[in-house]
This record gives C-alpha cells, structure tokens and sequence, in this order.
C-alpha cells in the first residue's frame, strides 16, 4: 500500500486552515448581525440572547448561511460530551472548558498536537524514540436519538533509531489509528462510550509500523465533579489481514487519567499509557507500566483558546528494549461550539 504523504499532509493543513478561516468569518458575521439588532431595537445584544433574536430575519439569515460555511464534514479527534455555546470568557469560563477538554469523549471539536520523546531504547538503552502525533476529535450528533459518534483519529510522525548509539534513524510517518466512540448523553457528570478501534498500515518504513490491519472493541469512561476529571480509555485489537512476514498482533491499551482542576485553568494530570503485548512471552516481558505525570493549562492565545500540558513518566515495568522514561508535551487547539 502506497501513499502520496505530501498530498495527504497537504489536504490536512489545508483543512485545519480552511475551518479557521471560516470559523474567524462566521465570528465577523454574528458581530455584524448583533450590531444591526442593537442599531433597529436601541439597545445592546448579547451572544448569549442568540436564541432569543433568532426569529428576527437579519440574524435568521445571516447565521443560517454562516452555520452551512463552517459545517465540518464528520470525522475526528477523540475526546466529546458537554457542547458550549460560546468562547468562555469569565475564569469560571475557562475552568468549563478545562473540564470539557479533559474528557476524550466531550462534544466539543479539538485538534491535539502531542510530541513524545522516549529515552533508553534498545539493549543498550543508548537510544531515543521520538513521536509527533496529531489526533483530531470531531463529535457529530446522531438525529433526536441524543447520541453522538465521536471521532477520533491518531496520525503518529516518527523518528525511530537504527542503531545501537542512536546516531542512525529513520522518520517518517507511522500507523494511523482511527478511532470511533457512539456516547449517549451524559448525565449526573458520568460519560461513557465504546465503539471500533482500527489500526492502518499507513507507516511509510516497515520499522515504522507493524504491516499489519489490525482492529477491536474500544471503551472510555469519564467522570466528572466540581474539581476533578477522571476515568480511562481502554481497547483491545486483533491482527486480521497484512503481510504475512510480520508477527501477528494482539496488543492491549489502557489510559487511566486524572485531572484536579485548579483556579485560572491550571490543572494537575496523570495520563499514564498502559499496553500489554500478548505476543510476547513471560521471559520478554508482556506490561508497560509507566509511572508519573505532570501539570496543564487552558488559556487563550488571541481568540483562539488552547489547553497546554507537560508531563513526564518513568517505566515502572516493560520488555526487553522498551525505554526507561518518557516525557510528553501537548497542545490542543480547542474550538467550542
């Protein structure tokens, strides 16, 4: 299977930058309607009577045409539950969409950018991994059925050692991994979701990936109170098609997490990513069990708000070559709706 990666990063810069571009203009158009309400009435309009003023033609137009420039086609980045209206501006505000852009299965559309770098690689542990993940979450409403599909897709870029001092390596791109949550609406803070997990042999090296279609049930879980955010994401995937040179897949991911909200958007978390290989024997080693975590926070840069985390792990248990330690920076461009 051959990929044309320039047009494929091509179309998805193009996308990222088309949806700005129509998001930064239905934003021009709801402040031009506000004020033509404000001029015809005499007094001032707020986003928040948006739905008292919808009946009025001027803005019924206006934001009729503007909700068909900025509908996103259905597919991407994981985590949707809780929908916001407008872009919060109160410390309150932020402290919502903290929460929401916690929660992997929130309603809310969100463009992670994750880099990981992980030290001690190989028999002589001389060596360094490094990742660049994009996972784009785009949740879309199912009907009046109070169902939603979230979408959430992971495109790894990897830069991947060949040999024993690490001064040799290969880049390029790994196995994407689409996944697919339906939710139902959440209630009392609790949010739950399962679906498919898919993983493609899109790796641009055979080193890069493991050649193989792989798939399998997928679960999250979260629960939410006034200071916390917690719960895991959990999936299973089978081998069922791919060169038959490459050893079969059988591979378990489990990500607990834990977020304790703090004032002005700041957070604690712990993230850790647990696997377990069940290919490989006692002797190899089948857990990786890292330990550790770090701190986030979600802050505006411009009108665009983004949340933003550091956070660093050491291998408590792993196979034979696995790193010792792993440190792992996030930004996530966060658009509520």
């Amino acid at each position: 299977m051959r990929l044309d990666y320039g047009s494929l990063a091509g179309a998805f810069v193009g996308a990222i930058v088309a949806a700005w571009g129509s998001a930064t203009q239905a934003e021009q158009l709801m402040d031009q309607c506000f004020e033509n309400l404000a001029v015809r009435s005499g007094q001032a309009h707020q986003r928040s009577s948006v739905e008292a003023a919808i009946d009025l033609t001027s803005c019924e137009l206006t934001l009729g045409e503007t909700q068909q420039a900025i509908r996103l086609p259905q597919h991407a980045q994981a985590e949707p539950a809780k929908a916001s209206d407008e872009m919060p501006a109160s410390p309150g505000g932020t402290e919502d969409l903290a929460k929401q852009s916690q929660n992997p299965i929130a309603n809310l559309i969100s463009l992670p950018i994750e880099f990981n770098t992980i030290s001690g690689v190989g028999l002589s542990e001389a060596r360094s991994l490094n990742i660049v993940s994009f996972k784009p979450v785009i949740p879309a409403k199912l009907g009046s059925s109070g169902w939603s599909l979230i979408t959430r897709t992971i495109i790894p870029f990897v830069n991947a050692p060949t040999s024993d001092t690490g001064r040799q390596a290969i880049t390029g791109i790994g196995d994407i991994n689409p996944q697919f949550f339906f939710v139902p609406e959440s209630k009392n803070g609790l949010t739950w979701g399962v679906g498919p997990v898919l993983t493609l042999p899109t790796a641009s090296n055979e080193q890069l990936g493991s050649g193989k279609w792989s798939g399998g049930p997928g679960a999250v879980v979260v629960v939410t109170t006034d200071n916390l955010v917690f719960g895991a994401v959990a999936n299973n995937q089978w081998s069922f098609a791919g060169s038959s040179r490459r050893d079969e897949v059988n591979s378990l991911l489990i990500q607990p997490f834990l977020n304790v909200n703090l004032d002005g958007g700041w957070y604690l978390v712990s993230s850790p990513v647990i696997t377990a290989n069940w290919q490989n024997s006692d002797q190899q080693g089948q857990w990786t069990v890292p330990i550790g975590g770090g701190f986030g926070r979600v802050f505006p840069i411009g009108t665009q708000q983004v949340n933003a985390t550091l956070q660093a792990y050491w291998n408590a248990a792993k196979p034979e070559g696995e790193g010792t330690w792993s440190a792992r920076a996030q930004i996530t461009f966060l658009f509520p709706r």
